[in-house]
């Protein structure tokens, strides 16, 4: 279709151009939703797909941050040693959506924090930003296929829903758990925790 889409906007006299415009955006808005289902349904077989190997946090971390959140605040508290034996693809993926959904909704209201901290056999990754965060009865759905709460409604701003929902895929997947609660005075905090081994 983006393809048919280009060849018509070569041959398309100016007047409909803001037409081809608006299919090209409606394409990529597409193209985008069907990518998110697809990595939510993979999501669910990395416990098949993907072995653990030994991962460094702090490592991991830094990529994350290359990539999702270049030239955005971010403020790390990861000892540099810290190591896990997890599944490295889906903690990257989980805490890439995390940091994704802090730029795109917060980065604004301050820096955001990643800390990580060993308590007994877990490791216990902690994103924070100072945000708006949720409304308090959005919180147990966040992690919801398709579920967005109304803030995030928007088709500019907001994404399908999916992103939580493969965070909380990618962490079970590493044989941990996450959650979600607002902060005092602003911002919301996503604590994922794993086994270190």
């Amino acid at each position: 279709m983006q393809m048919a889409l280009g060849v018509i906007e070569l041959r398309a006299a100016p007047d409909v151009a803001d037409y081809v415009k608006d299919i090209d955006e409606e394409l990529q808005h597409m193209a985008k939703l069907v990518e998110e289902v697809l990595a939510f349904s993979k999501a669910q077989t990395l416990t098949d797909r993907v072995q653990p190997e030994e991962v460094n946090l702090a490592d991991l971390i830094k990529k994350v941050i290359a990539r999702e959140a270049s030239g955005f605040k971010v403020q790390v508290d990861v000892p540099a040693d810290m190591q896990l034996h997890t599944r490295r693809e889906a903690l990257d993926r989980a805490i890439g959506n995390v940091l994704r959904n802090a730029v795109r909704y917060a980065s604004q209201g301050g820096p955001i924090c990643i800390t990580a901290r060993q308590h007994h056999d877990k490791t216990i990754v902690q994103i924070t930003d100072e945000g708006p965060g949720v409304p308090p009865d959005a919180l147990s759905r966040l992690f919801e296929p398709f579920f967005r709460p109304e803030a995030a409604r928007a088709r500019d701003t907001g994404g399908s829903g999916l992103g939580l929902a493969i965070v909380k895929r990618c962490i079970e997947a590493c044989g941990g758990t996450v959650r979600a609660c607002n902060r005092e005075p602003l911002g919301l905090e996503v604590v994922m925790e794993i086994p270190s081994s």
